[in-house]
């Protein structure tokens, strides 16, 4: 393997969880949780200034209910790092497993960048959690654009969320087409929830469906054109 890829992706150009976790690591616009300190930081790499900016950290149980919630206006700088706020995560009061979701939005309230964490409390451990929830099954619909990338857009109707959501394309004998690359993998989908997922492949005229997967993820997509 040459060290400059390493296994952000494999031999067959499967994209994995450290390719999607390198991809949001590079990211112009980023915003993070340092495990270390629970500092948030928002870094700014771009050439241009974004002003009037929020950013928000939320904290979500196992079943997806909002249990914390804290907002900062923020300016960001061109090159820049921001200190934004220390997240207050005390064990003492969060429950065995949760997830922590950052986001960024500009001033007219679209979100800019977001980055989630799913944590275990310190008193427990471990995520045995994920094994209790029962699958989810997530419906969508995906159209090709006249850029030929696929859009594909998830959502989650189900009471529970759905973790670890990876896309694959498959072709007419549901064998996976590659290489295919989407612009995010491995995702969670909270309970009501949904999410678009541009796809990019070579063979695009190939792909019939897409196929969901996760830890408790299950479901398919046809292409409509």
């Amino acid at each position: 393997w040459p060290s400059m890829i390493w296994q952000t992706y494999s031999w067959d150009f499967q994209t994995h969880g450290s390719f999607y976790g390198s991809k949001k690591g590079c990211e112009p616009l980023h915003i993070q949780l340092n495990a270390h300190n629970n500092q948030i930081l928002v870094i700014n790499t771009s050439l241009h200034d974004i002003k009037n900016a929020t950013a928000t950290l939320q904290v979500f149980d196992i079943n997806g209910k909002l249990i914390q919630s804290k907002t900062a206006a923020v300016v960001l700088l061109a090159n820049t790092k921001l200190d934004v706020f220390t997240a207050i995560l005390d064990d003492a009061t969060l429950p065995a497993n949760y997830l922590v979701r950052l986001t960024v939005n500009d001033n007219a309230n679209k979100s800019i960048a977001t980055n989630e964490y799913w944590r275990a409390n310190a008193n427990t451990g471990h995520f045995k959690s994920f094994n209790e929830l029962p699958v989810v099954t997530l419906t969508g619909k995906a159209v090709q654009l006249v850029n030929g990338q696929l859009k594909i857009e998830l959502e989650n109707k189900s009471k529970h969320p759905a973790i670890g959501i990876k896309l694959d394309a498959l072709n007419r004998s549901k064998e996976i087409v590659l290489p295919v690359y989407c612009s995010d993998g491995y995702f969670t989908l909270l309970p009501g929830e949904k999410k678009t997922v541009l796809l990019a492949a070579d063979a695009v005229s190939t792909i019939e469906q897409i196929s969901l997967s996760g830890y408790n993820v299950t479901g398919t997509v046809t292409i409509k054109r």
